[in-house]
């Protein structure tokens, strides 16, 4: 269990270094890639929702931390509770191959996050996009996602298949 946690915490670690560092630099016509929620898409998608709930919330306080600044501590955490009992509930829904599904639940979730942000942003008052922003938010970011879910989500998934939910004795 201990290698286990070890294991996506450095996932978690290590998505949000790339994020944070290399992010800015990976933005391309204003849109950044939302790496710590793929790996939320890629591990709900691999175990289903009870571990895409309980990453999401840890990413999510993870993000706000980071970045306080942005937006009230908790939102993204909020968000990415949803997100990952969303896919990881829709999970054997997706129909198509493990590319498809990947690429599918990728670019859902980046939308939902997108619209749902912004929403929350409005209804606590925070200063937020403009409508046509958040439109272009909803539809780059989930092209974006749809681009890096291959590579992100297969990473995520990998892990948790390496490291597998160990059932308590007795």
């Amino acid at each position: 269990m201990a290698g286990r946690v070890a294991a996506f915490g450095l996932v978690l670690v290590s998505a949000l270094l790339v994020q944070s560092v290399w992010g800015a630099g990976l933005t391309v016509l204003g849109i950044r890639p939302d790496i710590v929620a793929l790996t939320v898409v890629g591990f709900a998608l691999a175990e289903g929702p009870g571990t895409g709930v309980r990453y999401g919330f840890a990413a999510g306080v993870a993000l706000d931390l980071l970045a306080p600044q942005e937006h009230l501590v908790g939102l993204s955490a909020l968000v990415l509770v949803f997100v990952g009992y969303g896919v990881g509930a829709l999970r054997r829904y997706l129909i198509g191959g493990e590319l498809t599904a990947q690429v599918t639940a990728a670019a859902g979730a980046a939308a939902t996050i997108a619209l749902a942000r912004g929403v929350l942003q409005l209804l606590l008052g925070e200063p937020g996009e403009q409508v046509i922003g958040l439109l272009w938010s909803i539809v780059g970011g989930a092209a974006y996602a749809a681009l890096l879910a291959p590579f992100i989500c297969r990473l995520a998934q990998g892990v948790a298949a390496r490291f597998p939910v160990v059932a308590p004795v007795g």
